[in-house]
């Protein structure tokens, strides 16, 4: 039921059962992705990216964001071709939003296939206005050597007011 007693079983679990402006206390630990926030004012909280990871296969995005205000803390996203997406649309960008304090590592299209185009990133801001990036690390984003398919540390497209400070990035490779 998602209590401290009894809490959900699954990061998207307790996503999926959030109203808004929910804050969601995530527990040291392994967890499976993809993860996708698609209620305002969600915010998903780890205790530190050296406690909680969440792992997604390639080909998935990790956290997948897909609502206003929307703030991601204290996490390490693993795999996945895309680490953390935060994705409005043309008519309706998405309007704020905060990710501090993260990590993401190894992503990238499965091995051996070509990714149709999609491009391989570890943070992504697609129509997402005024979303904060902040004290970050990404390593290890591979893309392929194919055309119409990219690899970026951060992405932004179509994005206003969006502040990237304080990461690192290393290992970007392809594409």
């Amino acid at each position: 039921d998602g209590t401290q007693g009894h809490p959900f079983d699954t990061i998207q679990e307790a996503v999926a059962a959030a109203l808004p402006s929910t804050l969601i206390h995530v527990e040291d630990g392994s967890y499976t992705g993809p993860v996708v926030i698609d209620t305002a004012g969600v915010s998903l909280m780890g205790t530190g990216v050296e406690n909680v990871f969440i792992t997604t296969a390639a080909g998935l995005v990790g956290i997948d964001v897909l609502a206003d205000d929307v703030t991601l803390s204290g996490l390490s996203v693993q795999g996945g071709t895309v680490g953390i997406h935060f994705a409005g649309t043309a008519d309706r960008p998405l309007q704020g939003g905060r990710v501090a304090a993260i990590a993401v590592s190894n992503t990238g299209p499965p091995p051996g296939e070509w990714n149709g185009g999609m491009n391989a990133y570890g943070i992504g801001l697609v129509y997402a206005d005024g979303v904060s990036v902040t004290q970050f690390t990404v390593d290890g984003v591979t893309g392929h050597f194919k055309p119409a398919g990219l690899a970026s540390g951060v992405s932004l497209c179509w994005s206003n007011d969006a502040v990237v400070s304080g990461g690192t990035i290393n290992n970007v490779t392809g594409g």
